[in-house]
Parts: C-alpha cells; sequence; structure tokens
C-alpha cells in the first residue's frame, strides 16, 4: 500500500511522477557522482485506482526491550472504494 492513498472520503488513489525529472551525466566526475537530476516542471498526477479484493496492512514498532508491537487491519475494497476494515489482532480495541 505504499504506492497508493487512502482519502477521508474512503476513495484510493494512485501517483504518476514520471516525467517529473531528467538525468543529466557528466563525464568529468567520478562514477558515482556522475548523476544529475534536475526538474522539469511537470507536476505528478493522482488517479483513481479501481482495486477490488481485501488488502492486510500492518505496523511494527519495536520498544527498546526488543518486544515487538505488531497493529494488523484488513481493508475491504470494492472498485478502489473502501467498503469495511477491521483490525485483525488482539492488541487493538475498537
Amino acid at each position: 500500500m505504499s504506492f497508493f492513498w487512502l482519502d477521508p472520503a474512503g476513495k484510493l488513489w494512485t501517483s504518476d511522477y514520471s516525467g517529473t525529472m531528467k538525468i543529466r551525466l557528466s563525464s568529468d566526475r567520478p562514477y558515482l557522482g556522475n548523476i544529475t537530476y534536475i526538474p522539469t516542471g511537470v507536476h505528478g498526477r493522482f488517479y483513481p485506482a479501481y482495486v477490488t479484493g481485501q488488502v492486510v496492512i500492518y505496523d511494527v514498532l519495536t520498544q527498546p526491550d526488543g518486544l515487538q508491537d505488531l497493529v494488523e487491519c484488513k481493508l475491504s475494497f470494492q472498485l478502489g472504494q473502501l467498503e469495511y476494515y477491521e483490525y485483525i489482532n488482539n492488541f487493538i480495541r475498537k
């Protein structure tokens, strides 16, 4: 889900940043430093993502003592619209 955005109304979006940067290669610099990125002035765009199905997302937080807090959530989409969600672990209270 890192390539998608879920807006407050529950609609799923995806982004496209193609054409926003140009790459210039310089032969006078060392190998790893010879790439320069130049903005083209074109802005990225968001498009609706018409996904149907279920997705499980999770977040893991490691505490200083080594224990991990795990949060899992199941999302159900119908044509890019969030229909239902629920937490599927015992660590979260609704």
